[in-house]
């Protein structure tokens, strides 16, 4: 669904990025309050931050459209090799190539795993959350160890 832009939108974003230049050009706050916000400040500085943050999510999105052609790029070849052949280097790296596009688009859902707490409340945990390495089922197996219930593997 196509978002609609309105005239008082383009003229928003247009000052912002005036505000930008003007912010570029060692002008102060207040300076650039005078020329375009009729003195306020407050608004000129939310706009400049508004705008940084466009130009960032930006260079974000530009940034990975290039990673994920690249990735497109590298896996032709692969996918041609995995298909006609079978060769299981081949389905590794497109296996690899896949993943690493998914994660780049955002396509894979993030892992979730429950966990009693204390007073035995269920805490979802995403496994995206924790740190490296971290493993949820030998902290309940200490927990039970501290408890003095027996642990067989």
């Amino acid at each position: 669904m196509a978002q609609k832009t309105s005239a008082n939108d383009v003229k928003t974003h247009a000052r912002r990025i005036k505000a930008l230049q003007l912010r570029a050009a060692r002008l102060t706050y207040q300076q650039i309050a005078d020329r375009l916000y009729n003195g306020d400040r407050g608004n000129c500085y939310r706009d400049i931050q508004k705008a940084m943050s466009n130009q960032e999510k930006e260079a974000v999105n530009e940034v990975r459209a290039q990673e994920i052609l690249l990735l497109d790029e590298l896996a032709r070849p692969q996918i041609k090799k995995a298909l006609e052949t079978g060769d299981d280097k081949a389905v590794t790296a497109v296996l690899r190539i896949m993943e690493r596009r998914a994660k780049y688009l955002g396509l894979d859902a993030p892992t979730q795993v429950e966990q009693t707490g204390s007073g035995g409340f269920a805490v979802l945990v995403s496994q995206d959350m924790l740190p490296e390495g971290a493993d949820l089922g030998a902290q309940e197996a200490s927990e039970e160890v501290a408890e003095g219930e027996e642990v067989t593997q």
